[in-house]
């Protein structure tokens, strides 16, 4: 009751300051404080039985964006992917790599490694596993490519990240033999052989829904293994094995000189990072897992071992084993209850605020993802990883997980709207 009173009584004092903007408050940072107002904040939004529904949904209301790798048959046909193979235009205009200028015959060089004229009408499906923490690409490289000659944050051919223990079907190989063209879930793209290891089915299927695994819930952890750290971020699953009252002895998939999968057994302690299968999906975890990256760097495409907006929405549902789409604009279509706001007056979307359950996600014309928090005096907050806003119409970088509230600017085919009015649909993720 004191605990309350005293929140209670801060709300007050730091209510009747006005916070337009980007949120520094200590109040308003944590957890907690958006928690404490929740009264059934703990109540379950959606049983195990549910979500795997719901995911289920997803894979019909995301076609070509999430795949039931499960269902997936022993051959495909190429067309269902060459489009994703085929994709060049990451390079079809001025690029850089490592300040210089790229030249066409580097970028000839790299569609050739494509080898798209040698793809058959079907392919053999494959099976493989991620051995660490890896990068999947646009075009079969690792080189980061970027729009101005001084940008390192924004790689041109960067996708997303895979986890440790991620299966992922093989669809073709680079014409070097370097790459493979793999799909995962909600991805299709390149990964270096180096980070895959080919493996059977029966192998696979173990990766795919292993029967018992530890969820990392922290922005990440490191597992020694062999006198070397190996990097796992939220929402990477770690199957085990063994339970004892030190520990857990987990699985550890590694790649043999051969590039086959063989697993390894691992003792490692109890970790506050590590939760036992998934998170109860609750109001309270979402806004808990959001705020464990706040004020982490901005990642585009997960670079810099970290989230950009859909990366952070997209690993704090994971922990409570919602599988969404990897980008903002396919999140905003898929499964889950929205409200489409594009025609609403100001007063309207904060009415329709107003109803809408802390822990949804709010998309900003399918560019921009946040994490609603709740209203306080009035004012809508979010928690969302930000590039950049805009301030008295000059750009102000921030390349961070921030709190704010709608009053930032953003502009949009030049022209300037705060996020409120841009925003235009509000979505809970529940059946």
């Amino acid at each position: 009751m004191l605990k309350q009173l005293l929140l209670t009584a801060l709300t007050v004092l730091f209510c009747n300051t006005a916070l337009a903007g980007v949120v520094t408050n200590p109040i308003y940072t944590t957890a907690d404080f958006w928690t404490n107002q929740l009264p059934n904040g703990g109540a379950v939004i959606m049983t195990p039985a549910q979500i795997k529904t719901f995911n289920q949904k997803v894979y019909q209301t995301s076609p070509g964006k999430t795949f039931d790798l499960a269902a997936l048959p022993a051959k495909i046909d190429s067309t269902s992917f060459k489009k994703n193979l085929t994709d060049y235009s990451a390079i079809a205009g001025t690029v850089y790599k490592n300040g210089v200028k790229v030249d066409q015959a580097y970028k000839d060089n790299l569609i050739a490694q494509v080898n798209a004229e040698a793809l058959p009408a079907q392919v053999d499906v494959r099976y493989a596993v991620v051995t660490k923490h890896c990068n999947m690409r646009i075009l079969p490289t690792e080189d980061g490519l970027f729009d101005e000659p001084d940008d390192f944050y924004y790689d041109d051919l960067q996708d997303t990240t895979l986890e440790v223990g991620e299966p992922v079907a093989v669809l073709y190989t680079s014409k070097n033999g370097d790459f493979y063209f793999v799909e995962m879930h909600n991805y299709q793209g390149w990964i270096s052989k180096d980070n895959l290891a080919l493996c059977s089915k029966a192998q696979w299927l173990k990766f795919l829904d292993p029967d018992q695994f530890l969820m990392v819930i922290d922005p990440d952890y490191n597992m020694q293994v062999k006198g070397q750290a190996l990097y796992y971020q939220m929402s990477s699953r770690i199957p085990y094995q063994k339970k004892t009252e030190a520990g857990y002895t987990v699985i550890v998939p590694t790649r043999t000189d051969k590039g086959r999968l063989k697993t390894i057994s691992v003792d490692i302690s109890k970790d506050k990072a590590l939760h036992e299968g998934y998170l109860p999906y609750t109001q309270n975890n979402i806004i808990r897992q959001a705020f464990k990256y706040y004020d982490h760097v901005y990642g585009w495409g997960g670079l810099l071992c970290s989230v950009d907006c859909s990366g952070l929405s997209y690993d704090l549902f994971r922990t409570m084993g919602l599988y969404l789409p990897r980008n903002a604009g396919d999140q905003a279509l898929t499964a889950g209850i929205g409200t489409d706001v594009k025609g609403f007056t100001r007063e309207q979307r904060l009415a329709a605020l107003a109803t809408l359950a802390p822990g949804s996600t709010i998309h900003l014309r399918r560019s921009h993802m946040m994490i609603y928090l709740g209203m306080v005096n009035g004012v809508p907050y979010v928690i969302h990883s930000s590039g950049s806003y805009y301030k008295d119409g000059k750009r102000v970088e921030t390349r961070k997980v921030m709190v704010s509230d709608l009053e930032l600017d953003k502009k949009i085919k030049g022209v300037f709207s705060t996020y409120l009015m841009l925003s235009d649909k509000y979505m809970t993720f529940k059946l």
